[in-house]
């Protein structure tokens, strides 16, 4: 096992964190691993809470890099070819991992939602 790259997250709702003591390290034989409040597992991060907010954020601001860097490149390109790589490259993100999102918070599909509607005004 690689300790740098070796995470470990403890599970539970706000209120049982609460109530546990916080472990500040986890001795695993030989290593030591740092408990930390979010891991990324295929590319989803998810949180102690079993949240996906940091991942929605995540692919919030990834998609909103790529489309300020289509944004760069418009002007040279059609807006068929736009849409194209719009749809390619944003909608793969938006899509990817959805069934994890089944259920998420109102707030969280908002996020998502704005993105959508940012990638068709191009």
């Amino acid at each position: 096992m690689n300790p740098d790259q070796t995470e470990a997250i403890m599970i539970g709702t706000n209120v049982r964190q609460q109530a546990e003591s916080s472990t500040s390290t986890l001795d695993l034989q030989t290593i030591s691993v740092k408990p930390t409040t979010s891991i990324k597992s295929l590319r989803v991060s998810i949180d102690s809470t079993l949240s996906v907010d940091v991942y929605v954020d995540n692919v919030c601001k990834s998609s909103y890099f790529h489309l300020r860097a289509l944004h760069h490149i418009r002007n040279h390109i059609s807006e068929d070819t736009a849409k194209a790589i719009a749809c390619s490259v944003i909608h793969e993100q938006l899509d990817y991992c959805s069934s994890v999102l089944y259920s998420m918070l109102a707030a969280n599909l908002i996020k998502l939602q704005r993105v959508q509607n940012k990638d068709q005004t191009l």
